[in-house]
Protein backbone atom coordinates (compact mmCIF):
# COMPACT_ATOMS: atom_id res chain seq x y z
CA UNK A 1 0.00 0.00 0.00
CA UNK A 2 1.11 3.25 -0.69
CA UNK A 3 3.23 5.11 -3.91
CA UNK A 4 5.96 3.44 -5.87
CA UNK A 5 7.46 3.37 -9.14
CA UNK A 6 8.40 0.33 -11.21
CA UNK A 7 12.43 -0.56 -11.07
CA UNK A 8 14.44 -1.16 -14.55
CA UNK A 9 17.32 -3.98 -13.98
CA UNK A 10 19.63 -1.45 -12.64
CA UNK A 11 17.32 -0.79 -9.84
CA UNK A 12 16.98 2.61 -10.82
CA UNK A 13 12.96 3.96 -10.84
CA UNK A 14 11.58 4.42 -14.40
CA UNK A 15 7.88 5.29 -15.51
CA UNK A 16 4.56 6.72 -13.88
CA UNK A 17 3.91 6.62 -10.19
CA UNK A 18 1.49 4.35 -8.67
CA UNK A 19 -0.90 4.15 -6.13
CA UNK A 20 -1.96 1.17 -4.02
CA UNK A 21 -5.19 1.49 -1.75
CA UNK A 22 -7.55 -0.34 -0.44
CA UNK A 23 -10.92 -0.72 -1.49
CA UNK A 24 -13.33 -2.96 0.63
CA UNK A 25 -13.12 -6.04 2.54
CA UNK A 26 -13.72 -9.87 1.31
CA UNK A 27 -16.80 -11.02 3.04
CA UNK A 28 -15.87 -14.46 2.89
CA UNK A 29 -12.41 -14.10 4.35
CA UNK A 30 -12.37 -10.71 6.10
CA UNK A 31 -9.18 -9.83 4.33
CA UNK A 32 -8.96 -6.18 2.72
CA UNK A 33 -8.84 -5.92 -1.43
CA UNK A 34 -6.67 -3.61 -2.77
CA UNK A 35 -6.44 -1.66 -5.71
CA UNK A 36 -3.15 -0.10 -8.04
CA UNK A 37 -3.93 2.85 -10.17
CA UNK A 38 -1.45 4.85 -12.57
CA UNK A 39 -0.71 8.45 -11.80
CA UNK A 40 1.40 10.64 -14.32
CA UNK A 41 4.73 11.02 -13.36
CA UNK A 42 4.73 13.39 -10.62
CA UNK A 43 5.47 12.40 -7.16
CA UNK A 44 3.22 15.08 -5.60
CA UNK A 45 0.26 13.80 -7.53
CA UNK A 46 0.35 10.27 -6.54
CA UNK A 47 0.87 11.76 -2.51
CA UNK A 48 -2.06 13.40 -3.02
CA UNK A 49 -4.03 11.10 -4.90
CA UNK A 50 -2.82 8.65 -2.33
CA UNK A 51 -4.23 10.61 0.81
CA UNK A 52 -7.81 11.39 -0.88
CA UNK A 53 -8.08 7.78 -1.19
CA UNK A 54 -7.22 6.86 2.53
CA UNK A 55 -9.21 9.40 3.66
CA UNK A 56 -12.10 7.99 1.64
CA UNK A 57 -10.96 4.75 2.48
CA UNK A 58 -11.23 6.10 6.32
CA UNK A 59 -14.53 7.62 6.24
CA UNK A 60 -16.06 4.79 4.73
CA UNK A 61 -14.62 2.16 7.44
CA UNK A 62 -15.78 4.43 10.32
CA UNK A 63 -18.96 4.37 8.86
CA UNK A 64 -19.32 1.01 8.29
CA UNK A 65 -20.29 1.26 4.47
Amino acid sequence: MGIHRRKIKKGQHHGPWYVKYPTGIASMTGKIKYTSHKVRFSKRLAELAFSKRMVEWQERKHLGL
